[in-house]
Formats: structure tokens, C-alpha cells, sequence
């Protein structure tokens, strides 16, 4: 938001003498965006409780520099208050992060930020390099320490790790953008993760069965897997991978 003279002059007239809450509701503005200009323009110096509170809710939703901003405090100011009033820390250690801040982050990240739609073209939109822009640095980190633990992921970017458990059930880590020589996909086990995948696709994203695949020619399957968004894994032959040709 952005005052006028006049509203700036009216905000200085009466600060003293009335509610910071009664100036926003006169003005019909937002209170924490009006307490934020005041202070950009030099007339607001003290931090609020509405302010404080706002920082406390959003410490675990979004990165500490987007709530110094959207305050429009000085370094020094957020600072003194995360120690002395929040006894809080501006950067957490990775191994403070719990999975729930990394998901609200990310979505905040996603939703707000970014203003993205959560659809599967987001896989292809989203990268790490979004997260480090945006000072969540601190959850690529995380995620990468949590996806070893889980072989569904671990072959995967940190990235997919942190969208798939943002939304669950949306997504699969093979949508995102990953090294096409990795070993999930290679050697016996890797075949039964590309039928895996593949079947995924089929069956969740377009809406197909494989019983339904034999009255669809060949060629059209593996252009329709070629050019969907859904997908980030080698293709081979749906005849090769088709349940009625397993073993």
C-alpha cells in the first residue's frame, strides 16, 4: 500500500492521541500494512503488539527476511526483537527445522511468493534455485538430510522432496527435474520403477487402465507419455512393461 500526503499528514496529526487501529480503520487499510508505511516514511518508531504477534505467527510460514520487509524494521530492530521479546534466533540450524515449518515454508514459497498454481506443470516451474531467492536455503538443507532416509526420494532433488510432502498424494518425485542416469532408474530394479511410474501416470493422471491400453495403438501411448507434463523418467515400450507380459 502506499499513502498520500494527505493520509500521511492525518496519520501524524492524530498517532499520539488515537488508536493505531482506529488511524486503519478510518483510512480502510490493512493495520500491519499501515504500522509498515508509517515507518518507511519515518513517522512510526516503536514496534506494536499487532506487530510482534504477526512475527511470532510467522517465524515457521515464511523466511525471516519477508517479515523484516513486510514491516519495513531495520536489521538491528528484528533482531532485538527475536532475542529480547520472542527469544528467537533469525536462522534456525538445520537440525531445528521440523518437517511441518519446511511444508508451511514451501508452501508460502509455492502459493504466496511465487504465486504458482498447484498443478503438474508446477514440477517443471519450481527449482532450488527458487528457494535459495527466496532465503529458504535453511529447508533445501533439510530436505536433503531427510530424503537419504527414504528411497523414494533419495535419488531425487531436494526440491521434490519438499513439494511431495507439501501436497501428498499430488505429486511424485519423478515429475521433477533429475539426472536421467541415476541409479533409480537402472539395472532390474530400476525397470520395475519406470513400470511403476508409468503406471502412476496412466492410471492417476490420465485416467487410464491397462486393460483399456490394448484398444489404443502403440505409438500413440508413448507420444502421449513423451510430450505430457506428469513425467520426468525414461520411457521404453508400453507392450514391453504391460502386466500381461510380466514374469
Amino acid at each position: 500500500m502506499s499513502l498520500s500526503d494527505k493520509e500521511l499528514a492525518f496519520c501524524k496529526r492524530f498517532l499520539s492521541t488515537v488508536p493505531l487501529s482506529a488511524l486503519a480503520s478510518k483510512l480502510k487499510v490493512n493495520l500491519l500494512e499501515l504500522s509498515s508505511e508509517l515507518r518507511k516514511n519515518g513517522v512510526l518508531e516503536e514496534i506494536y503488539p499487532h506487530e510482534i504477534q504477526f512475527i511470532k505467527d510467522s517465524l515457521e510460514k515464511m523466511p525471516a527476511s519477508e517479515i523484516q520487509t513486510r514491516l519495513s524494521l531495520s536489521a538491528s530492530q528484528f533482531s532485538q526483537i527475536l532475542q529480547h521479546k520472542l527469544g528467537a534466533q533469525r536462522r534456525k540450524a538445520t537440525e531445528d527445522i521440523t518437517l511441518e515449518e519446511a511444508i508451511s515454508k514451501t508452501k508460502w514459497l509455492i502459493e504466496e511468493r511465487l504465486k504458482l498454481d498447484v498443478d503438474d506443470f508446477l514440477p517443471r516451474e519450481i527449482s532450488g534455485d527458487a528457494f535459495f531467492k527466496a532465503d529458504l536455503y535453511a529447508c533445501i538443507k533439510f530436505a536433503a538430510q531427510e530424503k537419504e532416509r527414504d528411497s523414494h526420494f533419495s535419488s531425487f532433488p531436494s526440491v521434490a522432496y519438499l513439494v511431495c510432502k507439501a501436497y501428498p498424494g499430488v505429486f511424485e518425485p519423478f515429475q521433477f527435474k533429475h539426472s536421467k542416469d541415476m541409479s533409480y532408474f537402472l539395472g532390474k530394479s530400476g525397470r520395475k520403477n519406470i513400470l511403476n511410474a508409468i503406471t502412476w501416470v496412466l492410471e492417476k493422471k490420465m485416467k487410464l487402465t491397462w486393460p483399456i491400453l490394448k484398444y489404443w495403438p502403440q505409438t500413440n501411448i508413448s507420444f502421449e507419455l513423451a510430450t505430457c507434463p506428469f513425467m520426468e523418467f525414461p520411457l521404453i515400450t508400453i507392450e514391453s512393461i504391460s502386466p500381461r507380459r510380466q514374469t
